[in-house]
């Protein structure tokens, strides 16, 4: 069966890109618990030893807490940038290298231009940019897919990019076993 073009294909809905996002959060999770376990070594190899993490028992539970020449590391504007620059590689690295994130392709999604092929780096990064407003706007860039007839968001209309829906292709169960042929 052939695939149909990409342009051709129905726009996702909201509902199925929040799904697709919230499995993309568990990942983003873990991009950011790495930078910040980075910048963490990083302040460490930098001397910060004495004033660094320090873990104190609070009742039953463990916290983590910063010295104070440390917590600028962890909580200033420039780890801020740095996490805010690490979580939008991942959705660029993944956008560009495969069309859709783990998320989107988990729910068969994927990310074209207008003519069904792969956005470029400049769409990307106004994807980003604007899905960050979107975000920041209490969501109402992601609620105008709601009311748009085809099913856009704020950054679909700013990066001239949309997500699709791919249809399953329909494949044999390895475990089912072939009708034999008779001769």
């Amino acid at each position: 069966m052939p695939q149909p073009a990409l342009h051709s294909l129905p726009s996702a809905s909201l509902l199925r890109r929040l799904a697709a996002g919230m499995y993309d959060s568990f990942l983003l999770f873990a991009v950011a618990f790495l930078y910040t376990l980075a910048v963490a070594l990083l302040a460490e190899r930098l001397g910060m030893r004495e004033s660094g993490l320090q873990i104190q028992a609070r009742g039953d539970t463990e916290v983590l807490l910063a010295g104070p020449h440390f917590q600028p590391l962890l909580q200033g504007p420039l780890y801020q940038l740095g996490l805010y620059l690490s979580l939008i590689a991942f959705y660029l690295w993944f956008w560009r290298t495969r069309g859709a994130t783990l998320g989107m392709q988990t729910w068969n999604l994927r990310l074209i231009d207008a003519h069904g092929a792969r956005p470029s780096w400049r769409q990307l990064a106004m994807r980003a940019l604007v899905g960050t407003l979107s975000l920041a706007a209490g969501g109402l860039g992601f609620a105008y897919a709601i009311i748009d007839r085809q099913g856009r968001t704020w950054h679909d209309l700013a990066s001239a990019t949309r997500v699709v829906v791919i249809p399953k292709t329909r494949r044999q169960n390895p475990r089912q076993k072939k009708p034999r042929q008779e001769t």
